[in-house]
């Protein structure tokens, strides 16, 4: 992996080092679940123009990330720090991201339709649509935390991202379970009981990213930063 960067910050401790990661995870979300809430309004705000999802995106990794690490975090403040200074970097990512997404998105259509159909063994390119589709999303958890947390050239951002992907499978595996299951969740309740779709203004995106950076800037820490600073 590519350590050619220069990055002043480096996780928060935690005081009482007793504590697991799943019950210190608790904590610090019910002391943080308003402003969660209120985070996820805000960056539903800045994405109205979907050119600025990219920007708002690195505004709400870098608080979640804060959050995550215990570190003292101003909502406002840091939201428009990361949205402001990485707006054009942001859009590397956020651009090619929903291009392919969306390719994905057309192609498990097609590929279906063809499936059911004329023969099973369109099957075999559903499967892969699928499949680029879940590296891409997969990806992302890491490129906006290094984009965000270091000084790495975008190329190298991707490459360590596709690393990470592929050697952190169990990590991975759960907060794909963790926000997915979210999202179906309040995607089943809107489908029931409309106004639900309100909760898409308050709570998936924050409570996400939450979780991604809760789980993956430790490894991002461990493998990028740490070893750049030891080295």
């Amino acid at each position: 992996m590519n350590n050619n960067f220069t990055n002043t910050e480096t996780v928060v401790e935690n005081e009482n080092t007793s504590k697991s990661k799943s019950k210190l995870f608790f904590e610090i979300l019910g002391t943080r679940i308003w402003e969660l809430f209120a985070l996820n309004l805000l960056f539903m705000i800045f994405s109205i123009p979907l050119i600025t999802i990219g920007p708002a995106t690195c505004g709400i990794v870098r608080v979640t990330r804060n959050y995550a690490t215990d570190k003292p975090t101003s909502l406002l403040t840091d939201f428009w720090k990361g949205f402001k200074e990485n707006f054009g970097k942001s859009l590397l990512i956020s651009i090619p991201t929903t291009i392919i997404l969306l390719g994905c998105y057309a192609g498990f259509n097609l590929y279906f339709a063809l499936a059911v159909t004329y023969s099973k063994a369109w099957y075999v390119l559903l499967g892969i649509t699928v499949i680029i589709g879940i590296v891409v999303i997969t990806m992302n958890f890491y490129a906006y935390l290094m984009l965000l947390f270091t000084e790495l050239k975008i190329l190298n951002i991707y490459k360590n991202a596709l690393i990470f992907t592929i050697t952190q499978l169990k990590t991975n595996f759960l907060i794909l379970i963790l926000c997915g299951g979210l999202i179906v969740g309040i995607g089943l309740l809107w489908f029931y009981v409309k106004y639900m779709t309100l909760l898409f203004l308050f709570v998936p995106f924050a409570f996400n990213w939450f979780v991604i950076s809760y789980n993956c800037y430790p490894i991002i820490d461990k493998y990028i930063i740490k070893p750049y600073y030891n080295s």
